[in-house]
């Protein structure tokens, strides 16, 4: 079994691991809001998502949408590009992607025209009865009835027109935006696109296959690569879906919520992704933050854990951090709602940079009160340096792995500490801060 100063050893490292992670983190999340690095990162899975890299199409009528763009910092002053948000809810995308598309297909679906041919041929006969039977008053207010309907199918037939218009304008407006700075183009292009959804809307509304609105436009107006695909086979499974199981998704409304909810899942599993972009660079970014932390601190892990062992004040007094720590967090965790534990809603980042602030902890190049006459603050040859760079090294690997893994590591041994009473010891507690620390 560990004797009680191995533990309060590995204890006090651990506890110096974690201060280091949470200074690390703090720089790297810092460093990360001031790139808007999230919001950054999540444009470009959308753009990949939507196949528009040069973001001069879907995606640029994505992030103008107003669902969107209400979302995005600075939306409301003309004068600043929005800053990116940070985070996009699958369903505000999903009813943007399908707003955009009802619309446009709605310009360009061939109900339209079908449905004047149709009304067309109804007046053709209409005429030939009341030609046939000429004092018909009937039949003569049935002519009247078909000339009515064939000319609200051709006014539909004109809007259509008009709506694929004003999507044609709008998307030559996006193509036209040079970058997400160019805020004169970006402007151009929203109010071109809030043109034609409204323009569009209306007449999707009347459509009785909303779902073939969107299935035309994906056909009809966008290029062809793996959006037009995935695109095209979410629609698919939509109708399949509608098929299979007519009394939840039969009607037209809720084929539409259908194809929403696919999309939701489509761009979930795509962001799952994107966050592992996102990770991967924090990652790296954190490791390169840990060198400059470590290696400032001079946080020599052998150093180290030789100061704690000679150092039974030291092992004392971070010990009883550590516990403080642990179970202060454990108390907050309780008033708090989720997973407590995680980098960025820490109870515990407070309570250790204030628990380490009270310990004079063996850091540092020049010495204190910790480590004073420590010959292995500053090497003076070739195999000392070669152990420095080796301490700090290990120390900045352990940084790396980020402050939740220390504290998991820290409660754990906290816990084994507080199982029993060790030998030599009066009370379970443990060990006491250094009453000339207090």
């Amino acid at each position: 079994m560990l004797g009680s100063g191995s533990l309060e050893i590995a204890t006090g490292i651990v506890f110096v691991y974690l201060l280091l992670s949470l200074i690390c983190t703090s720089v790297m999340e810092a460093i990360s809001s001031f790139l808007n690095k999230r919001g950054s990162t999540l444009f470009e899975g959308v753009k990949n998502l939507l196949n528009d890299p040069s973001f001069t199409g879907l995606a640029q009528q994505i992030y103008s949408h107003g669902l969107v763009s209400s979302i995005s910092q600075f939306a409301s002053d003309p004068n600043k590009p929005n800053r990116l948000p940070s985070y996009m809810p699958s369903k505000i995308l999903s009813s943007a992607l399908v707003d955009i598309l009802s619309s446009s297909g709605a310009g360009v679906n061939a109900y339209w025209t079908l449905l004047a041919g149709q009304r067309q041929s109804a007046l053709d006969d209409a005429q030939k009865a009341q030609t046939a039977n000429p004092g018909n008053a009937s039949l003569a207010a049935a002519v009247s009835a078909a000339q009515l309907a064939l000319a609200d199918a051709q006014a539909k037939v004109q809007a259509a027109v008009d709506v694929k218009t004003k999507h044609d304008l709008a998307t030559d407006a996006a193509g036209k935006v040079k970058n997400r700075l160019d805020l004169k183009g970006i402007a151009d292009a929203t109010t071109a696109l809030a043109v034609a959804l409204d323009a569009g809307r209306s007449l999707a509304a009347e459509c009785p296959d909303p779902l073939g609105n969107v299935e035309t436009a994906i056909r009809q107006r966008l290029p062809a690569g793996h959006t037009k695909d995935a695109l095209l086979l979410l629609v698919t499974k939509t109708r399949q879906e509608a098929t299979l199981a007519q009394n939840t998704v039969g009607s037209a409304e809720r084929q539409i919520e259908a194809l929403q909810a696919n999309v939701e899942h489509w761009y979930n599993d795509a962001m799952d992704r994107v966050t592992g972009w996102y990770k991967r660079w924090t990652q790296l970014v954190l490791v390169m933050v840990a060198v400059i932390v470590v290696g400032v601190a001079n946080a020599d892990t052998i150093m180290l854990a030789k100061v704690l062992t000679h150092n039974d004040a030291l092992r004392a007094s971070i010990a009883g951090a550590a516990v403080e720590v642990v179970q202060g967090a454990q108390a907050s965790a309780q008033q708090l709602p989720g997973d407590a534990t995680t980098a960025g809603s820490t109870p515990y980042r407070d309570a250790t940079f204030t628990e380490a602030g009270k310990i004079d902890l063996p850091l540092g190049w020049f010495g204190n009160a910790a480590n004073k006459g420590n010959q292995d603050l500053v090497p003076t040859d070739l195999g000392g340096w070669a152990i420095k760079v080796l301490g700090l090294v290990i120390t900045i690997a352990a940084v790396s792995l980020g402050a939740p893994f220390w504290f998991d590591t820290l409660s754990k041994f906290v816990n084994i500490r507080g199982a029993g009473t060790p030998p030599g010891q009066k009370n379970k507690s443990g060990p006491q801060r250094d009453p000339s620390k207090q």
